[in-house]
């Protein structure tokens, strides 16, 4: 959720030009984007491990609760996928054009 939340932020409306503008001039937008960077490689990959991890996990008194929560968070976790998949298009196909 936090990595849906940060992409919002990223993406969303305002007046980004002059934020840009002001964090290059102070030298924190590479720091930022760095940071974003790493936090979005790394968040998704240890999800995945994790999931992947509690997944495989052989448990012989699993209730249908536990059964539910895990398909939900397969399905949270393959939205993401395919949410930075498509970033990820976009952004090769946007480096194409110009």
């Amino acid at each position: 959720m936090i990595n849906f939340f940060l992409l919002l932020l990223l993406i969303g409306p305002g007046r980004s030009h002059k934020l840009d503008l002001l964090l290059r001039k102070t030298g924190l937008a590479d720091v930022i984007t760095v940071a974003l960077q790493l936090w979005f490689v790394g968040a998704t990959f240890l999800a995945t491990a994790v999931f992947v991890w509690g997944r495989f996990k052989t448990s012989d008194g699993e209730t249908q609760e536990a059964t539910k929560t895990k398909t939900l968070d397969g399905a949270m976790l393959l939205g993401w996928w395919i949410a930075l998949v498509a970033m990820c298009l976009y952004a090769y196909m946007m480096g194409m054009g110009g």
